[in-house]
């Protein structure tokens, strides 16, 4: 049994080897007639934990429309079916007709437009980060920033992923909003952060207790949305993971121990 156990650890071990962790993140702040003070704040914190999780990080911040097209393109082309991606956005974010939008840097959020036309769709995000083995996308994006208007962007829609391969996260239940319009820092993305720094669980059991523990907030509760459950499930810390596995078969037959 102990050999067993050393073969399928080793086994885990061989296939991590071929896969990548990559990961993609883009903060948009600087609006025409607005100014944005949280995705500065969350997108650097969020390219912190993802390094130190083993991810390898672009970062970007305050991309127009052509810029962020660019980006995701050239993230996109470098992945392949063993890659374990991550891709996180803080800004402005709408819908319009059936698909959501990502509405880049410099847009004027006080005008009427078509986003179909000035803002990156969430379908076509979804479709070029397919390619890899697991995708998470978070949306940190379901809130209206400032006081509501007739203008403002309108909440995302709901929006079934055709591959679960790919999951979507947003801050909060399509077709509602976060509360707090323009804080320093998401308490979403904040506590995700620091929850998945403490997890040794997969990613699905994880983000399961994390959407209870902030539902159950007094007065100020938080209701993430998820897609799906990812299909290939991977554990995001990879470092809290080792140190967890190194503890567990210390009496492997011959007397060793796994070394990580």
């Amino acid at each position: 049994m102990k050999r067993l156990i050393a073969i399928s650890l080793i086994l885990l071990v061989s296939m991590g080897l071929f896969a990548e962790r990559k990961a993609l993140v883009i903060g948009n702040s600087i609006y025409n007639g607005m100014t944005l003070a949280s995705p500065v704040n969350d997108s650097n914190a969020m390219a912190n934990a993802l390094g130190n999780w083993g991810f390898t990080v672009w970062q970007r911040q305050n991309l127009d429309l052509r810029r962020m097209t660019a980006v995701v393109d050239s993230f996109a082309a470098g992945l392949t079916a063993n890659d374990e991606v991550f891709f996180y956005y803080s800004g402005h974010g709408s819908k319009e007709n059936t698909d959501n939008y990502l509405i880049p840097s410099s847009v004027s959020m006080l005008n009427r437009q078509s986003y179909a036309q000035t803002a990156y769709s969430w379908r076509t995000l979804v479709n070029k980060l397919a390619i890899s083995k697991s995708a998470i996308i978070l949306l940190e994006a379901s809130r209206y920033w400032l006081p509501y208007t007739a203008s403002s962007p309108k909440p995302f829609t709901h929006f079934a992923t055709q591959d679960s391969t790919v999951t979507v996260i947003t801050s909060a239940i399509p077709g509602f909003t976060v509360t707090d319009q323009n804080p320093a820092q998401s308490v979403f993305t904040q506590t995700f952060i620091q929850k998945f720094s403490q997890s040794t669980e997969p990613f699905n059991v994880t983000f399961a207790a994390l959407q209870q523990e902030l539902a159950a907030v007094p007065k100020r509760p938080v209701y993430p949305w998820i897609s799906n459950p990812l299909k290939y499930d991977l554990t995001l810390n990879q470092v809290t993971q080792k140190y967890y596995m190194k503890g567990m078969p210390e009496d492997l037959e011959g007397g060793g121990s796994l070394s990580w």
